[in-house]
């Protein structure tokens, strides 16, 4: 008898604001081409558009054992070897614990030892400038949005007060997040994989890890936005509030500014970003290589 040896399954659990959307979207449209080297990227539990993460699989608890038990049973129709799983809002949302119930069901239900968890990474000035522009558009890191403009300027200084109010500790100190990801689901192994300035060496990382020949170049999805328009998000909401900018937020997509960008030290000077030589030496020691994070 020919014993069938155990589904893998890669869990990609951020960080936000590190090419999540990209790697859904890469997953998401090559799901056929995949499938012939036998990496399953589910359709169960996953937005069908936009942002095609696996969100819903790790919000709704009542149909998780469901959803799985179909993603289980089609990986072995199809024939796969291995199932990705994906969504940022995991390693987003640890403080509340939102998704831990979903989180902490679905790895003993798989069996940790068959869940390799991967993280991708950026520099530590790119991922505070780009988790500052999110958190004005959508909200970010579980940061009330609301009390930060009520109680501050809401500048990005403020913005990184709030994260380590909330977090412990400091936004350029994001290393910290791993341990404390690994504490509260009982992960063992996590790969931190750096997200390089033009995408390739992610996504081929990725591929070797999920066990796919090769890789495509990473497609480009939420490419930064517009310095003119953070400040209008910014100034829109302070003027009227979060939930007044969330109901016109279509709207205000929709403005159009002057083609000139504001320059570095305008958007400095305005609490856009931090000066140029605070990033340079947030990033001097930082080393885009791949690492692997092992806990007791």
């Amino acid at each position: 008898m020919i014993r069938r040896s155990p589904l893998r399954y890669t869990l990609h659990v951020g960080l936000p604001k590190c090419a999540s959307t990209s790697i859904q979207a890469y997953f998401s449209d090559n799901y056929k081409k995949h499938l012939l080297q036998g990496v399953f990227y589910p359709h169960e539990g996953r937005l069908r558009a936009g942002y095609r993460s696996h969100l819903p699989l790790f919000t709704d608890f009542e149909k998780l054992d469901a959803r799985l038990d179909s993603i289980q049973r089609k990986a072995r129709w199809l024939r796969a070897h291995r199932v990705v799983l994906s969504t940022e809002a995991i390693m987003d949302r640890i403080p509340s614990g939102v998704h831990a119930q979903c989180l902490l069901h679905t790895l003993d239900r798989l069996g940790r030892e068959n869940v390799d968890v991967i993280a991708v990474s950026r520099a530590p000035s790119g991922l505070i400038r780009s988790s500052y522009d999110q958190f004005l558009m959508a909200g970010l890191w579980e940061i009330d949005r609301q009390k930060l403009f009520d109680t501050s300027e809401a500048r990005i200084e403020d913005f990184l007060n709030a994260f380590k109010d909330l977090w412990g500790f400091e936004l350029k100190e994001i290393d910290k997040i791993f341990p404390l990801f690994a504490e509260r689901y009982n992960v063992s192994r996590i790969v931190e994989i750096p997200l390089a300035a033009d995408g390739d060496h992610v996504l081929s990382r990725i591929a070797k890890e999920v066990g796919l020949k090769s890789a495509d170049k990473l497609p480009v999805k939420n490419a930064g936005r517009s310095t003119r328009k953070i400040l209008m998000f910014r100034d829109f909401q302070k003027e009227h509030g979060v939930a007044t900018f969330e109901r016109n937020l279509r709207v205000l997509k929709q403005v159009r500014f002057p083609k000139r960008e504001l320059s570095t030290e305008e958007a400095y000077e305005l609490g856009l970003m931090l000066p140029k030589e605070v990033n340079t030496l947030l990033d001097k020691n930082y080393m885009a290589e791949t690492r692997i994070h092992e806990f007791p």
